[in-house]
């Protein structure tokens, strides 16, 4: 089966870290969509980075909470 653009966007999305080996094709043929799952992997390391960072109140609970000997 061809993948289409519409049908690899659709399966990007719905798991960006997996694609079938249809969608993998896919983007060996398209470079739209190719760029657009190299855009897609660079939000999503965004969105990882940012809920890796500590946030002030993390670190005021973090801080507050350990005991003082």
């Amino acid at each position: 089966m061809n993948m289409n653009c519409l049908e690899f966007r659709r399966e990007k999305l719905a798991d960006p870290r997996r694609l079938s080996r249809e969608a993998l094709a896919h983007i060996g043929e398209c470079a739209a969509c190719r760029g657009f799952a190299i855009e897609v992997n660079e939000n999503e390391e965004r969105i990882a980075a940012a809920l890796a960072a500590s946030s002030p109140m993390t670190l005021f609970i973090a801080t507050s909470t350990k005991s003082v000997a």
